[in-house]
């Protein structure tokens, strides 16, 4: 029997299934008929957990280059000429394919965020760079740049034999770096489940959503300014947060206390969700107000998933985002980072404009029915067998 490896460097939690993780899970789910699964993450001890018969949760200790180490010293331990299936980022790809050089697996790597352009880093706030430098400036997709340059020669190794990316941007970049035959477009990923929701008839108290991860420099503030001047000018709104407890709660809540009549019409939701749909199917509007596209998946799983259920959204123009829009509704539906004013502006439209609404629920949904996990791994399934 074959075996594949699936490679993440971060902590693969059936709990916790964010972008990297939920690749790892549906790969895997798919692929066990045919297949022994290794999910290979990171983890304070080396730890060996059998799911069943054909899949293992590995567990291994390691930082970065010692991760990508202790990985592929495992492999070789085990005589495992298994496939490795790398999921992460550009400048990881790089490292990673720089230390596997010497492997004989067939290496197929999954790229999902391609980091920050230098067009994109005008949107940082100074205060940002003093006040959380590890999220801006210090983050890996700044300082992977002189990664990439050194070490993307390393993508162009024999035993890679495919590279997955999720954008036309991102797909550019690697081939100016790989050879093109080398490079796929695949895009991942909802769930057909969400694609089924009814649309929602708007009703008289909107409610709004944001969804996913908040970190300090993704504009979950132009945000909460934006909904705090539509409730200056006497609409009837709620707001729902539905976050990852672990990501910078404190931020939010100090951000969110700024603005007195917002937080008296916000519920916080402080948890992973398994279905997505129950929980943001009652939603009107929904906002995806990023700064900083290092941060963040080429496409970014939840505001697919918002797409996919058919709730208008506002979201920035920043990294790979744009491609997710036609013409027909870029227009109403993006904004530069930090643009309040348009941001109300399109929030109004989107909330009383029905003709409008429908055109961009249906062109959205239109968009992400291409990319169901199903027609995901249908296509990443020819590259394994």
């Amino acid at each position: 029997m074959k075996i594949l490896n699936i490679i993440l460097r971060e902590k693969f939690d059936l709990n916790k299934l964010s972008a990297l993780p939920k690749i790892a899970w549906e790969i895997a789910q798919r692929a066990q008929e045919e297949i022994n699964i290794n999910i290979v993450s990171n983890g304070t001890k080396k730890e060996i957990k059998k799911f069943n018969k054909k899949i293992n949760f590995i567990y291994l200790p390691g930082s970065y280059l010692s991760f990508f180490d202790n990985t592929l010293s495992f492999i070789k331990e085990k005589n495992n000429q298994g496939i490795i299936y790398f999921l992460g980022s550009l400048s990881g790809g790089c490292i990673f394919s720089w230390r596997a050089r010497t492997y004989p697996n067939k290496i197929i790597l999954n790229l999902i965020n391609g980091g920050i352009s230098v067009k994109d880093l005008k949107f940082i706030r100074l205060y940002d760079l003093f006040l959380q430098p590890s999220n801006c400036i210090l983050h890996p997709s700044v300082l992977g740049k002189p990664v990439e340059l050194f070490f993307s020669k390393f993508l162009q190794n024999g035993n890679i034999t495919k590279i997955i990316v999720q954008s036309q941007r991102l797909k550019n970049k690697i081939i100016s770096l790989a050879p093109k035959a080398k490079v796929e477009q695949i895009q991942f990923g909802v769930q057909q489940e969400l694609l089924d929701f009814k649309i929602k008839h708007p009703s008289m108290e909107k409610l709004l959503l944001y969804f996913g991860h908040i970190y300090s420099v993704r504009g979950i503030d132009d945000m909460l300014i934006s909904i705090d001047s539509l409730l200056e000018e006497g609409l009837k709104i709620k707001t729902k947060l539905i976050i990852t407890p672990e990501t910078n709660v404190k931020f939010l809540k100090k951000i969110l206390s700024q603005f007195p009549k917002v937080k008296e019409n916000t519920f916080l939701i402080k948890k992973y969700i398994d279905n997505p749909g129950k929980n943001i199917c009652d939603s009107d509007l929904a906002f995806f107000l990023y700064r900083f596209s290092g941060e963040i998946p080429e496409y970014p799983l939840a505001l697919l998933e918002i797409m996919a259920a058919g709730i208008p959204v506002i979201t920035t123009n920043i990294g790979a985002i744009s491609e997710l829009f036609p013409k027909n509704i870029a227009s109403y539906c993006l904004v530069k980072p930090g643009d309040i004013k348009n941001t109300v502006k399109k929030a109004r439209n989107l909330l009383s404009n029905i003709g409008l609404r429908n055109l961009v629920i249906k062109t959205n949904k239109n968009t992400v029915a291409k990319m169901t996990w199903e027609k995901y791994y249908d296509k990443v399934k020819t590259l394994l067998f």
